[in-house]
């Protein structure tokens, strides 16, 4: 390979976040060695079990992948796939990756100054996995930089078993990823695509983390995150966000090269995306409970770190909660989500329940509310890096108060809208409807649990 500056990535062992690895030591692990050119990615990777079969993984979809070459026996295409025939333990396996082609399955390809494909589009792998983790090692050409989301132990990144399914994104680029410190949080935010705007981007995305921080127990809710920010010729709004864990923290976010600084500093998307970070992994999916917190959580982080006032913050809860009205339960649109699109009573039924969930908590005497019992949940999942279901961060946000059955059971399993008991509590909360605002009243029996949730008292 030729004389390459270096961006090195070593991916040395599984993360299993347990107190010690050392009783997996002799896993034997997949070794790549990958260098990042303007163009290609050429791709070595060490078997150490053998394989049959070679797969990209499930985000990657194997575009762009070409010219795979194993040091024994030969490799052949096979539905997405490589058939290998006679290729035994420790065989080398060498291909190309086309970075254009490979970035053509996160959001349509090139950017003016690099390209942004999901992390495992680099990465084939056994159909059937006999290893648990792998380790990497990324180089790249001169004028080359990149940026990838794996979890770093000093200049070492750790790659999991999950992260070679699935995961977050690589940056390629001109541009070196920034990295900033947000309280005790590393953040490593690359910006593809915006020119002279990256620092603005830079910064929009440092002022969504710390509003999240706002709703996280005064700090941000992971120690370090990788947040993409790829800018858009043509468009002058943020567009499109989406949030990964596996192999760590990883946030896109789609936002028009040509938007504004005020636009900027209306947006809701980024808050909400970086606020999924702090959040396990549900599974299986559950779409009101996942996208109703971060909604709810994005609307009140915007208030307490003052990007809207307080009574825009509690006119958008009342809207939204019109929002959460419709035919069947919140719980079957939340199932049906991905047939019927019905986004905006998902998120916003989820972010009423939400809303009902926090009051019914401080009213039982939670001190800090829901956002206390996220902390806590947060600690219980390995800083959110977990996969768990429904049930059980339920459990975990009732804390024992018995507060969350009857909510769900009413408000998300049966057919009565959210809207009907926050309509009942908006007076006693001091909340009046006033147009394009809210109307405050803090004579109102319920005021302190409306300013404790929007941060004007504790």
């Amino acid at each position: 390979m030729p004389e390459r500056n270096t961006c090195a990535i070593f991916v040395l062992a599984a993360l299993f976040f347990g107190p010690s690895d050392t009783c997996r030591a002799s896993v034997p692990l997949l070794r790549y060695r990958v260098h990042v050119g303007a163009e290609l990615a050429e791709v070595e990777l060490v078997l150490p079990s053998g394989a049959r079969r070679l797969v990209p993984g499930d985000d990657g979809a194997g575009l762009g992948i070409h010219a795979v070459t194993p040091s024994q026996g030969r490799a052949v295409p096979d539905d997405g796939g490589f058939l290998l025939s006679g290729v035994g333990r420790g065989a080398t396996v060498r291909y190309r990756v086309s970075l254009e082609r490979a970035a053509a399955t996160s959001f349509g390809g090139r950017l003016d100054d690099g390209v942004i494909l999901p992390a495992d589009a680099l990465l084939l792998r056994p159909a059937r996995l006999a290893e648990d983790g792998a380790e990497v090692t990324i180089t790249s050409a001169a004028g080359v930089f990149v940026s990838a989301p794996w979890l770093r132990s000093g200049d070492h990144f750790v790659l999991d078993h999950d992260a070679l399914v699935e995961g977050g994104w690589i940056a390629v680029g001109g541009r070196p990823p920034v990295l900033r410190t947000t309280g005790k949080t590393r953040l490593e935010i690359a910006v593809v695509g915006a020119g002279a705007r990256a620092e603005r981007l830079v910064r929009w995305v440092e002022e969504a983390a710390r509003a999240v921080a706002t709703v996280s127990g005064g700090a941000f809710p992971t120690a370090r995150a990788q947040v993409v920010v790829a800018a858009l010729p043509g468009q002058k709004r943020p567009v499109f966000g989406e949030c990964q864990r596996a192999g760590g923290p990883s946030v896109l976010l789609l936002v028009g090269r040509d938007t504004d600084d005020a636009t900027l500093a209306e947006d809701w998307m980024a808050p909400h995306e970086l606020f999924h970070v702090g959040v396990p992994r549900i599974y299986p999916r559950t779409p009101w409970l996942a996208e109703g917190l971060a909604t709810y959580f994005a609307a009140v982080a915007r208030a307490r770190a003052g990007k809207i006032d307080r009574p825009r913050l509690w006119h958008m809860l009342m809207a939204g909660a019109k929002d959460a009205d419709g035919d069947g339960s919140l719980g079957e649109a939340s199932a049906t989500l991905g047939r019927h699109h019905d986004y905006d009573r998902v998120y916003w039924g989820g972010a009423s329940v939400a809303l009902l969930i926090d009051l019914a908590l401080r009213r039982a005497g939670v001190h800090g509310g829901l956002p206390a019992r996220l902390t806590a949940l947060r600690r219980a999942t390995h800083d959110a890096m977990d996969v768990v279901t429904a049930e059980r961060v339920l459990a975990a946000l009732d804390g024992g108060t018995g507060v969350l059955g009857p909510i769900v059971a009413r408000y998300v399993a049966g057919r009565v809208s959210p809207r009907v008991a926050l309509d009942a509590l908006w007076p006693a909360l001091g909340v009046l409807d006033d147009g394009e605002r809210a109307r405050l009243d803090d004579r109102a029996p319920l005021a302190p649990l409306r300013r404790a949730i929007d941060g004007q008292q504790p």
